[in-house]
């Protein structure tokens, strides 16, 4: 494990990028192009990782510096795209609502922002 970085996410937060990110694992339909475009080497290998990582957070709010980007540009597609994403299926698959989402979506994008500096 490489250096771990504190998300400072609120317990909100945390349950919504976690949630988000075990989308990848279904129903969201991620390609082998959409994860090497995010920064994963396949779809199988995006799911799992993704999986991880929203244990991680889940956990104790903490992320590989590795897995920053990657994790939110992720987070970005699996709730908005109804390509690669939930999309249309999001509060339905999530329990979140569209208007909490995009709310929580916003406050975690600018906090990673800090974090990437």
């Amino acid at each position: 494990m490489g250096q771990q970085i504190s998300l400072g996410f609120d317990a909100d937060e945390r349950e919504f990028f976690a949630r988000t990110l075990e989308e990848s694992g279904g129903p969201a339909h991620v390609t082998d192009s959409l994860a090497a475009f995010v920064g994963f080497a396949d779809a199988a290998d995006m799911a799992k990782r993704c999986t991880d990582i929203a244990d991680r957070v889940r956990r104790d709010g903490r992320i590989d510096a590795a897995d920053l980007r990657r994790s939110q540009l992720a987070c970005e597609i699996l709730f908005s795209s109804d390509i690669h994403g939930s999309g249309l299926d999001w509060e339905a698959t999530t329990g979140f609502s569209d208007a909490e989402a995009i709310g929580l979506l916003r406050r975690v994008q600018v906090k990673m922002l800090g974090l990437r500096g």
